[in-house]
């Protein structure tokens, strides 16, 4: 329950644009969530710190928290929560308009996706971000 309060609180957070309380609150909710090994909890609340720090045009801290997002799912062997921080990773790239770099992503996120199951709207996403990287190109 505690898990979902702290989740709670971020969303509301998020949806009153209120970036700087989810900067300072998310790092210890994520601690708390690695320590219970809520996953999802973690995954979705780390998902609203990189939008956070990615709508306050910080997109040093975005990355840098996808990243760390993604080594702790690898070493978890999750392929779903790494394939959600290349979708964050890959949604940096786009607001910064580094196409190559956002279609790398979302190639290898697709890939994951395929791989796990139950995650459709993600990579319904993932190709859609996909095909606007690609279009970037070629215009």
């Amino acid at each position: 329950m505690q898990g979902m309060v702290y989740g709670n609180t971020i969303i509301s957070h998020i949806n009153r644009k209120e970036y700087d309380e989810i900067i300072q609150k998310a790092s210890g909710y994520l601690d708390f969530y690695i320590r219970h090994e809520l996953w999802k909890f973690y995954y979705q609340i780390n998902m609203q710190l990189i939008t956070a720090y990615n709508l306050k045009g910080d997109y040093k801290q975005a990355a840098e928290a996808a990243e760390l997002m993604f080594d702790r799912a690898r070493k978890r062997e999750d392929k779903a929560g790494m394939a959600l921080a290349l979708y964050a990773t890959g949604i940096t790239y786009n607001v910064q308009n580094r196409w190559k770099e956002e279609e790398e992503c979302f190639r290898e996120c697709v890939g994951l996706l395929w791989e796990v199951s139950g995650d459709d709207n993600i990579l319904t996403q993932s190709y859609a971000f996909l095909c606007t990287a690609l279009r970037a190109q070629v215009t």
